[in-house]
């Protein structure tokens, strides 16, 4: 479990941000990226938002082995303490949450983008350190419904 007194945290109008450096955060980034440009050169990958560049398939990251469970990890770790944060922002408490997460890839080079789009009912975004940048979102899980998402994408130079 992170450690709470490492995280910077405030408020930004409405939006809260925290932001954390992970400890093995640039080990983790050089598994990522070489996992995740092995895995593009071997699967087509699906369209979604992205033009041009390369967009995974939905899942918790299987492709990137051992990295992608540590990434995955993190960011479970990271919606917690963020909530904490927040609750104790109102002197509120709340108890264990048990997050719904569903993870991709985007890879674009030069010339590619995303289209702008949302990622509605997003608890939690955040970027990671070498233009490695997470989006997540999280909720309670009350019964059935759809699984919330998380993206990860890189910006590979040519």
């Amino acid at each position: 479990m992170p450690n709470a007194s490492k995280a910077r945290y405030a408020n930004i109008f409405a939006t809260p941000l925290l932001t954390r450096e992970l400890e093995d955060g640039p080990e983790l980034n050089a598994l990522l990226r070489e996992r995740i440009l092995v895995h593009e050169s071997e699967s087509a990958g699906t369209a979604k938002s992205n033009q041009g560049g390369w967009h995974s398939k939905t899942g918790h990251l299987e492709f990137c082995g051992d990295a992608g469970r540590r990434l995955i990890d993190h960011m479970y770790a990271l919606a917690d303490e963020a909530t904490q944060c927040v609750a104790a922002d109102y002197r509120q408490k709340i108890g264990p949450i048990q997050w719904t997460l569903g993870a991709w890839v985007n890879v674009n080079r030069t010339g590619n983008f995303n289209k702008m789009h949302v990622h509605p009912a997003s608890t939690w975004s955040g970027p990671s350190a070498r233009n490695l940048i997470l989006d997540w979102r999280g909720r309670r899980r009350t019964g059935a419904g759809a699984p919330d998402g998380a993206s990860r994408s890189e910006t590979i130079p040519d």
